[in-house]
């Protein structure tokens, strides 16, 4: 494995367990969290786009949105033009715990940023 995708990836991970110790007091699960910020700022996102903007598989996104659904942060309806298509929507729950889901994101974004010039940041 190259030196580059070895930093990547501890980054990645680095951001995940920060992402998650943000969010747990809250009570939202990390790995959920992109989904919701996601589907806040697409309401009425299909499953299928969904997936594709996530770049994860469609029985993935299926089986996210059941739980969150379940928990009460996203509500599905059928569409009504074509049945086979599946809309999803943030709850009120959501959209008052959104500030703090953004700021999860962007506070480790500033964080891994902060030493870099705007031209490096672009």
């Amino acid at each position: 494995m190259s030196i580059i995708v070895r930093h990547l990836t501890a980054i990645s991970r680095c951001g995940g367990e920060y992402r998650k110790r943000f969010l747990e007091p809250i009570g939202i699960d990390a790995r959920h969290a992109r989904f919701l910020f996601e589907v806040c700022d697409k309401p009425g996102i299909s499953q299928e786009r969904l997936a594709r903007r996530l770049l994860v598989d469609k029985s993935t996104v299926t089986r996210v949105c059941a739980a969150m659904e379940e928990k009460g942060y996203i509500r599905r309806e059928s569409c009504t033009e074509d049945r086979r298509i599946i809309r999803v929507y943030p709850t009120e729950q959501t959209q008052v715990l959104l500030p703090q889901i953004q700021e999860a994101w962007f506070t480790w974004e500033e964080r891994i940023t902060k030493t870099l010039t705007p031209e490096e940041k672009e």
